[in-house]
């Protein structure tokens, strides 16, 4: 009914737009969720990730597979690598949207946005960036992370980014460097790693 509809339109509306000072499991999914999903549209409409058309790798898919002995380590990285127009975009695009599935928290973004992210290179630009992105006031860092794996306890889940495309992004502004941001994104990472966070590159 028209109640419902209504109801439904303010929680999506809360969950994309409403600045939120703290970060925690339920405004992250939500958030996370939709920007996960545009993306993966976006990878769609352009080709790049064809759900009907996936090929399931043994590697990749079932129980053994090197993504699910990945989940059930203590390793915070994993890193897809292989020659341009191999598929990795397709296949990271594929275990993300599995994983929405499966009820983590997954967020799925290409590093090309980086370069037109409106942040200060100095330090590190990651925490700002993806708090924006998140539309958290606080910075999306270690603790941030820590706040949305404990208040997600209960549901046995992960927290799990996706950053595809991070070698085909070129210096499109002075402020970007490929090789810095690379290390800057990786000097994050390790700042950011605990046990219930997995971030796939």
């Amino acid at each position: 009914d028209l109640f419902e509809a209504l109801k439904e339109l303010l929680r999506k509306v809360r969950a994309e737009d409403a600045l939120l000072d703290q970060a925690d499991w339920e405004s992250f999914r939500e958030r996370s969720v939709v920007l996960t999903q545009r993306t993966l549209d976006l990878y769609s409409e352009m080709g790049k990730f064809r759900p009907d058309f996936y090929v399931p790798r043994r590697d990749w898919d079932g129980e053994e597979s090197t993504y699910n002995r990945f989940l059930a380590s203590d390793r915070t990285l994993l890193a897809i690598s292989g020659v341009q127009g191999t598929g990795k975009s397709a296949l990271a695009a594929h275990i993300a949207s599995r994983s929405v599935e499966e009820g983590h928290a997954v967020l799925f973004v290409n590093a090309q946005r980086f370069t037109f992210a409106d942040v200060e290179w100095s330090g590190t630009p990651y925490p700002k960036y993806f708090s924006d992105l998140l539309h958290y006031t606080c910075p999306f860092d270690k603790t941030a992370i820590s706040r949305i794996i404990k208040t997600g306890e209960d549901k046995g889940k992960k927290v799990i980014l996706f950053i595809d495309a991070v070698n085909e992004v070129d210096g499109l502004t002075k402020k970007w460097n490929r090789f810095i941001a690379m290390e800057l994104l990786l000097n994050w990472i390790s700042d950011i790693a605990q046990p219930g966070l997995k971030v796939v590159v």
